[in-house]
Formats: structure tokens, C-alpha cells, sequence
């Protein structure tokens, strides 16, 4: 029994130190049909194509309140080492996911009168992608040249090499995950769905 219970518990706390693995651990808990948790990627924050699609009511527990969430256990003295491995997994991944235009918007319109679940429902014709969601996902083609370690690594030293560390050195203009999905939502708007 405690075999198994180790077993449990390091699927699904994993020890590791690598910040991919952290990052990605969210997304891979559909794999175990555990679904409890998939609100907290996005806001279907509505993006409207015309004047007469009503959107559905805006649910609470999603992407801005997850995050602030995991901030809070974070913070905790009371929450454990394990429930802060967890949240901070959350943490880093839902970060990545708000700044993905649309992980904060859904199109409403006529063709989607119930949303398009962030681009998700919304089909392209691409080499790369199936839908508007995963082409984004995917850099909208970029990613695909950067496929591997060694590629991915060589992409990370050119993305610090033209934005340094200390470009970063001021104040965050949007300090709120409300903010980063309005933020979000004007992008998709305004380009995605471009």
C-alpha cells in the first residue's frame, strides 16, 4: 500500500528540477481524464462578430482567478511543500497560457452562436495547424523550425539575445492576470482573428 502510495505520488508530483516538465505537467492531466482543472487554462472572454449572438454568462473560476489562486497557496504558511509544488506547476504553466491571445477570447457570432472556445472550433486549412488555437500554440509556424533540444535552445538564446534582462529592469505596465486577459483579448480581437 504505502509502494503504491509513492507511486501515486510521484506521478503526480513529480520530483524534477526541470522547468519544461514543470511548465507542461498541467496540460498532461487530461491524459489521466482528470478534467477538474481545465477551466483554469482560459477566459472565454467574448470577442463578438455581430450584434445579435448573446455570449453565455463569464464563468469566475477561470484564468485570472486560478492564477491569482496559485499566488495565494504560494504565499501560504499553512499549505505544504507538496500543495506548493502543485500550484506553483499551475503557476508557471497558466502564465504561459494567458499570454496566448486565445486563451482569453472566444469568437461569437452567427457560425459560432455558442463560441469557438478560444479559436479551438474555428477551422484552418495549414500545414502546420487544424485550427486557429493550435496554430497559435504552435507560433503560428515558428515552432516547427525549432523542434529539439538543441533548437529550442538555440531559440531561447536568440529571443534573450534581442530582448536582455535588463530591458525587464522597469515596472510592469499590466500587473494583474484581469489585466493580461484584457490585454489578451484586444490581441485576439485584433489580430487572431484577423
Amino acid at each position: 500500500r504505502r509502494q503504491r502510495q509513492m507511486c501515486i505520488r510521484d506521478r503526480y508530483y513529480p520530483k524534477t528540477n526541470s522547468f519544461v516538465k514543470a511548465a507542461t505537467w498541467a496540460d498532461s492531466l487530461k491524459s489521466d481524464d482528470v478534467y477538474a482543472f481545465n477551466h483554469w487554462h482560459f477566459s472565454n472572454k467574448p470577442v463578438m462578430g455581430d450584434n445579435r449572438t448573446k455570449p453565455p454568462y463569464a464563468n469566475i473560476q477561470s484564468i485570472a482567478w486560478a492564477i491569482n489562486q496559485s499566488e495565494k497557496v504560494l504565499r501560504s504558511k499553512n499549505a505544504n511543500d507538496l500543495e506548493k509544488a502543485l500550484f506553483l506547476r499551475f503557476y508557471i504553466h497558466l502564465i504561459g497560457d494567458v499570454h496566448q491571445p486565445l486563451h482569453c477570447a472566444s469568437l461569437y457570432n452567427k457560425k459560432f452562436p455558442k463560441g469557438d472556445f478560444g479559436g479551438n472550433a474555428y477551422k484552418i486549412k495549414s500545414g502546420y495547424a487544424d485550427n486557429l488555437h493550435q496554430a497559435w500554440d504552435r507560433g503560428v509556424g515558428l515552432f516547427d523550425h525549432y523542434r529539439g533540444k538543441n533548437k529550442v535552445k538555440r531559440l531561447a538564446n536568440k529571443i534573450q539575445k534581442e530582448y536582455p534582462k535588463a530591458n525587464f529592469n522597469t515596472e510592469l505596465k499590466h500587473k494583474h492576470p484581469s489585466q493580461w486577459v484584457e490585454e489578451g483579448n484586444k490581441i485576439a480581437k485584433n489580430t487572431a482573428y484577423k
